[in-house]
């Protein structure tokens, strides 16, 4: 097993670009929880506030959020 985190997407950007110049618009947008592996991803501080930045390819799965109260 391996362990995961819990993570908010902050911002995202337009896509995987292809060789071609296609490019395949990423699943998750800005707001997203997401799940990924702790290995995963590299680690960042700007304005001493750490971010880890991910390919989406890292991200285990989308959290839905219940809207229901």
């Amino acid at each position: 097993l391996c362990e995961s985190s819990l993570g908010e997407c902050s911002e995202v950007g337009h896509g995987r670009l292809l060789i071609d110049g296609t490019v395949i618009p990423l699943l998750c947008k800005g707001g997203d929880r997401v799940l990924f592996g702790e290995w995963m991803g590299t680690e960042i501080k700007l304005n001493n506030k750490p971010y880890m930045l991910l390919q989406e390819s890292e991200i285990f799965g989308i959290l839905e959020t219940d809207t229901a109260v």
